[in-house]
């Protein structure tokens, strides 16, 4: 009996003693995988983005009217009292969309940067820049690659898109008043990003319409839409305030969401003259000079096949 209970108080000091033994184990290897894991772990800098793309503006139909875009050129710099500017004028002309007389003047007058005529292969680029060695000018023009703001468009609608600065910033129009959703923000994770894609609701093709009023001052001077039947400004003459601008936003696509804006249009309670499924709004300096103006919108409806020929 009492071996018996011998037996049992050794098995269990040997239960005791492999437990603990298991235990101081388990302990030693976490700790030894910790440690490892931390000499393996190596501070890395965060992804930030090194592109930023500012937002594209749209018309209606999706014709860009204003895209970001690398361009190539020469930046000039040369002090007040620099003689060579006729010497560097006439070296660079030749890539260029400027003659050495222009550009001479534009150096004097304090641009600095002169788009290339062309976008050049990696071989032009390098020839261009050994010219500019050779020439020795390459400590005053350096043939540079810089993001720009490009519109494409050659209708009158340039005051209302708006430019920005060198920066790329809103100044003026359209980019002016909504810069803080066209401009890219920098963000941890992504290398590129792009701002948010604005549509208008401008229709070139209507625009165009309005191209075909004569040139001159009275008819020049005069504000003139053409609207839908959801009062919508499809184009437009006239000085713009910051109603009408908004008023040609139609939506904003962010992160592949797109918002509706339904910006209110200060013209929709104007008097307004309906062809076909158009509303014409012109306001003239006499009646002569609006009725010309309607007779010169409806042919060019007419021309463009937006009407039929029966509602001239």
């Amino acid at each position: 009996m009492l071996m018996h209970e011998n037996d049992n108080h050794i098995g269990r000091i040997s239960l005791v003693i492999i437990i603990a033994f298991v235990v101081l184990l388990l302990s030693r290897i976490i700790i030894l995988d910790t440690f490892q894991g931390m000499s393996r772990k190596h501070y890395s800098d965060p992804i930030v983005s090194s592109t930023l793309v500012r937002g594209t503006i749209y018309d209606r139909n999706g014709n860009i009217l204003a895209f970001q875009a690398p361009d190539y050129g020469f930046c000039v710099k040369l002090s007040s009292n620099d003689s060579k500017s006729s010497y560097i004028a006439s070296t660079i002309a030749p890539y260029l969309s400027y003659d050495a007389i222009e550009i001479e003047s534009m150096i004097e007058s304090g641009v600095e940067f002169f788009p290339l005529s062309y976008i050049p292969s990696k071989e032009e680029k390098e020839y261009i820049e050994s010219l500019l060695v050779n020439f020795s000018i390459d400590d005053d023009v350096v043939l540079v690659m810089k993001e720009i703001r490009k519109y494409p468009s050659v209708l009158n609608i340039r005051e209302y898109i708006g430019e920005v600065d060198e920066y790329l910033n809103g100044i003026t129009g359209i980019e002016k008043l909504y810069d803080d959703k066209l401009k890219a923000v920098p963000t941890l994770g992504y290398n590129i990003v792009k701002g948010a894609s604005i549509v208008l609701t401008l229709d070139m093709d209507l625009q165009f319409a309005l191209t075909r009023i004569p040139d001159f001052p009275d008819y020049k001077n005069s504000t003139i839409a053409i609207l839908n039947e959801n009062n919508e400004i499809l184009a437009y003459q006239g000085s713009a305030d910051e109603k009408i601008l908004n008023a040609m936003v139609y939506s904003i696509t962010d992160k592949k969401e797109t918002t509706i804006l339904h910006n209110e249009n200060p013209l929709s309670n104007k008097e307004m003259q309906d062809i076909s499924k158009y509303k014409i709004y012109i306001d003239a300096p006499s009646d002569e000079i609006k009725e010309s103006i309607l007779n010169t919108i409806k042919s060019s409806l007419v021309l463009l096949g937006k009407v039929p020929s029966s509602s001239y």
